[in-house]
Parts: C-alpha cells; sequence; structure tokens
C-alpha cells in the first residue's frame, strides 16, 4: 500500500514538473521582449548608451534615416528658414506641455524654437545627469519594433516619443518627421560622446547649432554609433592638430573607412611600383566607403567621374577601387587648395564637386589595403 502511494506520488510530482516546465516554456514564448529588457537592464550598468547598437534593426533604421537626410540637403528646394517656419507654426499650434515630455523632446524643441543658438544654451553636466537617469528609467526609448502590413514595413514612432510628443509628430509632412528623428538621433550621440569621452562640451562651447552639413547635429548623429576607441582619440586629434571644426565632423564620416578610385594606368604607376606609400608624394584623396559602395553600382564610368570631381576620361582605361581602415596615423584632414593632386573641379569643404564625402590621407602604408577591385 505505502509503495503505491509513494508511485503515485512520485507521478504526481512528474506531472507538476511538467507542468511548471511548459507553462514556463509558454511564458518566454510570449514574453520574448521582456527577456532583451532584462538583457539589456543586467547590460546597462557597464555602458547603458552602447547597448542600444546590439539591435539589428536600430542599425538599418538609423542608415535608412541618414539617406533620407542626405537627399533633403541635397534638394535643390530644401531651405533651413522654411523647414523651421513650417515646423514652428505646427509647435504653436500642438501647444505641447512640457512637464508630459522626455527629456529628449524638451531639447529638440529648444533647438527647433530658438534663434542663433549654441551649444552651450542647451547641453551642460547637468542635463547630461538628467538624460542618462531618464535612459536607466525608460528602458524601451531606443528600441523599434517593427509591425508588417502586407509586403511593407514600417517603424512605430510611438516607442520613441511620449504621448504629447508623438500626437505633435502625427501632423508633420514626411521630411519634418524625418528631421524630428534625425534630431533626437544627434542629441543621443553628442551625450553619448560626452558620457564616453570628457570634454566634448568644451570643444563645441562656441559652436552654432546648424541644421545642415557640418555642425554640432551632424557631429552628433555621426557619433551615435561609433566605437569607443574612435570617440577617446577624435577630441585629443582635433586638439593636438589644431584642425578646423568642419574637419573633425568630416572625419566622423570616414570612422568605418574610406575607399579610393583612380584609373589602370593610375594603379599601376603609383601603386604597382617600388613606392612605400600610397598616391602622389604620399597623398591620397578618398571617400567614404558606404558612398563608394553606392556610386560603383548605380552609376556608369563618366558619372562615376562627375561624383568624385575627376575630369571626363580620367578612368578610360578601367577603374580599380582599394580599401582602406580608418586610423588617425593617416593624419586625416580635409584637402585645401594646396594639397597635391587636387585638380580644377576641387571643392573646399569635404565633398567632391559632384557631392560625394571627400578626405584626404597622408603616409598611408601599401601593406594596409584591405581590398581592391577591378572593373572594366
Amino acid at each position: 500500500m505505502l509503495g503505491m502511494l509513494g508511485r503515485e506520488r512520485a507521478l504526481d510530482r512528474r506531472i507538476l514538473k511538467i507542468k511548471y516546465l511548459f507553462i514556463l516554456a509558454v511564458y518566454f514564448w510570449t514574453h520574448s521582449v521582456r527577456a532583451n529588457e532584462f538583457m539589456f537592464a543586467k547590460t546597462q550598468a557597464v555602458s547603458f548608451l552602447d547597448c542600444n547598437q546590439l539591435r539589428n534593426f536600430h542599425y538599418d533604421w538609423n542608415e535608412d534615416l541618414e539617406e533620407k537626410i542626405v537627399k533633403l540637403w541635397d534638394n535643390p528646394l530644401f531651405q533651413e528658414s522654411d523647414l523651421l517656419i513650417q515646423i514652428r507654426k505646427k509647435i504653436k499650434i500642438a501647444n505641447l506641455k512640457k512637464h508630459n515630455l522626455k527629456f529628449n523632446e524638451y531639447i529638440i524643441l529648444e533647438i527647433l524654437c530658438r534663434n542663433d543658438i549654441y551649444f552651450n544654451n542647451l547641453f551642460n553636466n547637468r542635463y547630461l545627469q538628467k538624460y542618462l537617469v531618464q535612459k536607466k528609467i525608460i528602458k524601451n526609448d531606443s528600441f523599434v519594433f517593427e509591425i508588417y502590413s502586407g509586403n511593407k514595413v514600417s517603424e512605430r514612432a510611438e516607442q520613441f516619443y511620449s504621448k504629447e510628443f508623438f500626437k505633435f509628430y502625427n501632423n508633420l509632412s514626411k521630411s519634418e518627421q524625418n528631421f524630428l528623428a534625425y534630431l533626437k538621433a544627434a542629441c543621443e550621440g553628442l551625450f553619448r560622446a560626452e558620457y564616453l569621452s570628457k570634454g566634448y562640451f568644451s570643444l563645441l562651447r562656441k559652436q552654432k547649432i546648424t541644421i545642415g552639413r557640418g555642425g554640432v547635429i551632424e557631429l552628433g548623429f555621426r557619433l551615435r554609433k561609433a566605437r569607443a576607441e574612435f570617440i577617446f582619440n577624435l577630441l585629443p586629434y582635433a586638439q593636438t592638430k589644431q584642425i578646423s571644426f568642419p574637419s573633425l565632423v568630416a572625419l566622423t564620416r570616414f570612422q568605418n573607412g574610406g575607399s579610393v578610385f583612380l584609373s589602370h594606368n593610375a594603379y599601376k604607376q603609383f601603386i604597382l611600383n617600388d613606392n612605400k606609400f600610397l598616391g602622389r608624394k604620399g597623398v591620397i584623396f578618398i571617400t567614404a566607403k558606404s558612398t563608394a559602395e553606392k556610386i560603383l553600382h548605380l552609376y556608369n564610368k563618366h558619372e562615376i567621374e562627375r561624383i568624385l570631381g575627376l575630369p571626363k576620361g580620367s578612368l578610360s582605361s578601367g577603374i580599380v577601387k582599394y580599401s582602406l581602415p580608418f586610423s588617425f596615423n593617416y593624419l586625416p584632414d580635409l584637402p585645401h587648395n594646396s594639397t597635391i593632386g587636387r585638380n580644377a573641379f576641387f571643392k573646399y569643404g569635404g565633398f567632391t564637386s559632384g557631392n560625394a564625402p571627400e578626405l584626404i590621407f597622408t603616409n598611408v602604408p601599401k601593406s594596409d589595403i584591405q581590398s581592391v577591385e577591378y572593373i572594366q
């Protein structure tokens, strides 16, 4: 009798164990987001600002946003003043209550509504501490949850903004919505840079905030996903070499490396000889890797010449593209009027006459070339 009771109890324990395991499996299956939040919370003590970069779709969303902003800048009808006037009108109509806004939203409104605004008017260490505290509370603030409608995928902006701000956001045009997302990412990038490398605020104190290329906002946007090592070295390099602020912003466009285009004949002359360093007298003009990939696959030879600011026929013998990593040892800087190798199409400011990002590297060893592609 006792043996039968023991066997029944053992069977009951096994059934309960299976039941609890089943419930636990169902819980984790239906609460995958919570599991992600737990991972985020456990790692944020190390550097929670960097944890945002762990999700691939977050990268994709930001890079897609970058393309949209570049198209906005490249549009001949784009005027900073017109964009600001339209957004300011809608801000007044919305009558937003500041106490219902997230910290980033408040900063965005300040940038949009004030004239002749400088970095130190908005950002200081007190604001930074407030931002860091809020970041710990609002763990989902930087997550993107995708919803599927047929074959289309759209980002749910309500995951980024408060209810108060989202009502205002919904009344904006697509270009205005993109610009608000751009401002938000830029602010997060600036705070992240200050968190990782003390001193950016002193560097940017005299910088006026503009919404075009080469300013504080673009710098923040580029630094939002920069490697910590790059951020640590960027400021000391800028101070030691006394490079201009536009040059510093230009450097951030090349943090993932760059590519050089030249003709087959030039490749034989300047690369396949016995020289130790690349380029003419050690100087090379380089464009960003992402730009190089796009123009190589989307344009023909003559269009590539135009985009790179090369004379017509420069690549007639065929195209060679080689890629390099980014290194501060290459003394990166903007080309200037006396730079060796410039031509009649040269345009100062970090972009070619065809609007491709441009930088110069100096004394790059040939052994640092990562890859070479030949195109007929």
